[in-house]
């Protein structure tokens, strides 16, 4: 595999890393309007889900555990689309799963920091059989998006306080277990993220997972400008210098 230094593009972060590049990935979108009906929205979820594994990996009567996005008191677009969830599971039991498990973090229903959510006009599936390169195209995704919000939508205490996320897993604790583990709980470090290289997590799965696999973007319906547009929001978002990871 080759070795390759790596600039962050943050200048808040503005340091070099040592990457491993690894193998190509394929990465599925399937694109979604708002506002589609449930039948558009599992249809999207089946195209992406089949065009990115044959489900070889799946023997007849395994369990299979879905973990949902559901960091949010507040109902979808701010968590997972529960007809997403519905579709995978269809998709899982035709498949051969026997038990399909749907869970996350208790207490949910607590965590109401904000009712502003920004729904883009066209959302995407993205399926990829390489957790890394799916995590790393969905953060280019939620950046572009991001930086599409209105500053009169913005929270900007939320968005730029060092303050707030030294005490938010406190705060969290607190309600979930009450003053006395929270005063006990590990405070948080800001990261700020301005393009998918400045996520300590991602850059820790790269040393996990074989290096940064070569992301090749594919269509899975007919929603081209979408999976087009995505390809050239990651190209600047990653901004990737002189190393070849993009094509599509």
């Amino acid at each position: 595999m080759q070795i390759q230094s790596v600039q962050r593009a943050s200048p808040a972060m503005a340091l070099h890393i040592r990457i491993e590049m690894g193998t190509q990935a394929k990465v599925f979108l399937a694109g979604v309007s708002k506002g589609a009906s449930e039948q558009v929205i599992k249809l999207a979820v089946r195209d992406a889900v089949e065009a990115a594994t044959d489900f070889s990996w799946l023997s007849k009567g395994d369990a299979v555990f879905i973990k949902p996005v559901n960091n949010s008191g507040n109902p979808n677009p701010a968590t997972t689309c529960p007809t997403a969830i519905a579709a995978t599971v269809e998709i899982l039991k035709e498949k051969g799963a026997g038990r399909v498990i749907v869970g996350d973090m208790s207490g949910v229903q607590y965590l109401r920091f904000s009712p502003t959510v920004f729904e883009p006009d066209y959302g995407l599936i993205i399926a990829s059989g390489s957790v890394v390169a799916h995590d790393m195209v969905s953060l280019a995704w939620l950046l572009e998006n991001r930086s599409l919000i209105p500053a009169s939508k913005r929270d900007g205490c939320i968005d730029t306080s060092i303050v707030v996320p030294r005490n938010a897993n406190r705060m969290v604790t607190g309600w979930l277990g009450g003053w006395g583990p929270a005063l006990a709980s590990e405070t948080m470090t800001k990261n700020n993220i301005s393009t998918i290289w400045d996520d300590r997590v991602l850059t820790r799965s790269y040393d996990l997972f074989g290096g940064v696999p070569a992301v090749l973007l594919e269509s899975a319906n007919k929603a081209l400008p979408v999976a087009r547009k995505t390809a050239w929001s990651i190209r600047s978002l990653a901004n990737c210098f002189s190393m070849n990871l993009w094509s599509g």
